[in-house]
């Protein structure tokens, strides 16, 4: 995306009107968040200095380690439909896996153009989530298969657990899905509002914990 025309137009737009910027492409997983989600964010103040990039949490948090306290209530009795079995056993990592035997959870998200499995075991960090995270599918090491609940893939991309979630699940998968995780927003982000207020309001801060 950098270097392209709609980044040529707000970065040049951003010099024009006088603006401070920098940008960087950024992962949700250094600031606690437990996805691969990348994001670039482009960060802009104007009569001002912006704020030292955020530290990177000293800890990478897995999918597992963020929603353990939800498996029981937040994952939904499922099946393994044909394409991701399919998918499963088109992906030499899991090729001749016994699912009904597995040493820790595995979470099958989706399946690439090549018809192979997106995966993530409880010890890692989950994929991307995208619109469509209400397909994956988690398989427990007794072979038992679940599909989450919102607030199990909220969890995921940092909602708060008393998020207010559509009824449709369809439109609470798309919120999630079309969202940036929370961490990283508050990280990278917050500094620059938090640099803004001050400007105005006696040095008073926002956002920083």
């Amino acid at each position: 995306y950098i270097g392209s025309e709609a980044y040529n137009i707000i970065t040049n737009k951003l010099d024009e009107l006088g603006y401070t910027w920098d940008v960087d492409v950024y992962k949700a997983s250094d600031y606690g968040n437990a996805t691969k989600r990348e994001r670039m964010i482009i960060r802009a103040v104007k009569d001002g200095q912006l704020p030292e990039r955020p530290q990177k949490a000293s800890n990478i948090t897995s999918w597992g380690e963020a929603t353990r306290d939800l498996w029981e209530t937040d994952l939904i009795p499922s099946y393994l439909v044909q394409s991701k079995i399919a998918a499963i056993n088109n992906t030499p990592q899991l090729k001749g896996i016994d699912l009904k035997k597995l040493d820790k959870p595995l979470m099958i998200y989706d399946t690439t153009k090549s018809k192979t499995a997106i995966f993530a075991w409880a010890d890692e960090l989950a994929p991307t989530l995208t619109t469509k995270c209400g397909d994956a599918r988690i398989i427990m090491p007794d072979g038992k298969v679940y599909a989450p609940t919102p607030k199990f893939m909220g969890r995921i991309q940092g909602l708060p657990d008393d998020y207010k979630y559509p009824k449709a699940t369809t439109n609470a998968f798309k919120i999630i899905g079309n969202g940036i995780p929370t961490q990283l927003t508050k990280a990278v982000m917050g500094g620059v509002l938090d640099s803004a207020y001050e400007q105005t309001h006696d040095g008073e801060v926002l956002y920083s914990d």
